[in-house]
């Protein structure tokens, strides 16, 4: 149990072992060291060495022998100094390479990240995202219905937020109960809108793009998004979003 506690500070498990063997001993000689630790001869001397240098280990010659002396236990508090200076060299090591590896990474990483959202949480994090765009333009289709439903305060709540964003927008509206007035076009609001009449085209989601991310929202007993960053995905959403827009 203590060899354990003692390696977790930075000691090899035959330093561990040399170190308690002198603890016991008290004072003695390499052979007598290494026939207490279990360890042989030759690795004995190589243990005291490396333990010496961790100033856990002084010597003393008496006649034409060479004894070891374990130094107190509170000597065990400095390892816990070298394993700091160890692990600021490692960290100072790692951040003169971090900008090749982040490179590395970009490279190799051209994979879509794809998260889910759901209910009432999963609409404000989409809101969050829209509102936090590095961009100031928003493309989407909506069935306005669902959207009304499921955040009746939709346009006094987030539309004055995203305009105070200074968020352009081009809305694509589909609703069974015909044109919206709240959802017209409006340049205070910095919105182009086009309405499209259900039976034209019974859609029943809702499809957003903005800087690299396209976001699809499923309505059924609550809402579920998944939002795609991926530039190629974005880039063909959105061109064919603005198809939809001018025709």
């Amino acid at each position: 149990m203590l060899e354990i506690e003692i390696q977790k500070l930075g000691l090899t498990e035959k330093e561990a072992k040399v170190y308690i063997a002198l603890l016991h001993l008290g004072k003695a000689v390499i052979q007598e060291i290494g026939k207490s630790a279990g360890v042989n001869r030759v690795t004995t001397y190589n243990i005291i060495d490396s333990l010496a240098e961790k100033g856990l280990i002084k010597s003393a010659i008496v006649g034409k022998k060479t004894y070891f002396i374990a130094e107190h236990p509170k000597e065990l508090i400095n390892l816990i100094g070298l394993q700091r200076k160890k692990l600021e060299k490692r960290k100072k090591d790692l951040a003169e390479h971090l900008t090749h590896l982040k490179k590395i990474y970009k490279k190799s990483n051209n994979k879509p990240t794809v998260k889910f959202f759901s209910g009432v949480e999963g609409l404000q994090s989409y809101y969050d995202y829209v509102l936090n765009m590095k961009g100031n333009e928003l493309i989407n289709i909506s069935y306005l219905d669902a959207t009304q439903n499921f955040y009746p305060q939709h346009n006094k709540e987030y539309v004055p937020k995203k305009v105070k964003k200074k968020i352009n927008s081009k809305l694509i509206y589909i609703s069974q109960k015909g044109k919206n007035k709240n959802y017209e076009s409006n340049k205070s609001k910095l919105r182009k809108s086009k309405y499209i009449p259900y039976e034209e085209m019974p859609f029943e989601s809702d499809i957003a793009v903005f800087d690299d991310i396209t976001t699809l929202a499923s309505y059924g007993k609550e809402i579920i998004f998944v939002l795609i960053q991926d530039k190629e995905i974005s880039k063909s959403m959105k061109t064919m979003l603005n198809f939809i827009f001018k025709n």
